[in-house]
């Protein structure tokens, strides 16, 4: 993403993403690494941590894009209150799991869909208390 969305304007994403703060999960990565700004580092060992921190300012809000493992942690530390899925019309067997194998059960409510017209249904689910 640091390679493609800094250098475009006039698009609603790019718009948005481009001066929000953002935050990379990584144990190989160093802040020298980071040029898309503001972007700041977290350790895989400070993650439950840092997004508690990062759920306590104002706004609360902390999206994920594009990393299954980092949703599984989140998920296993009970620090995700919705989830946006798209489920796709095609079975493939395999592939990176979202879901924590731990056997706990973590409720979540559907708010809202919506089919695409490729079928893909676009699923939001908010956190049941």
């Amino acid at each position: 993403m640091a390679g493609a969305w800094p250098g475009r304007a006039g698009d609603p994403f790019a718009d948005w993403i481009n001066p929000v703060d953002k935050h990379v999960v990584s144990n190989t990565l160093s802040e020298a690494d980071l040029t898309w700004a503001p972007t700041s580092l977290i350790h895989g060992a400070d993650l439950v941590a840092a997004v508690t921190a990062l759920r306590e300012r104002p706004g609360r809000e902390v999206n994920v894009m594009g990393s299954a493992q980092l949703v599984r942690s989140l998920l296993e530390a009970d620090l995700v209150d919705e989830l946006n899925l798209m489920i796709e019309p095609i079975v493939l067997g395999g592939g990176k799991g979202i879901f924590p194998t731990d056997g706990a059960a973590r409720r979540f409510e559907l708010v809202s869909s919506a089919t695409a017209g490729t079928g893909v249904q676009v699923c939001r689910y908010q956190r049941a208390r």
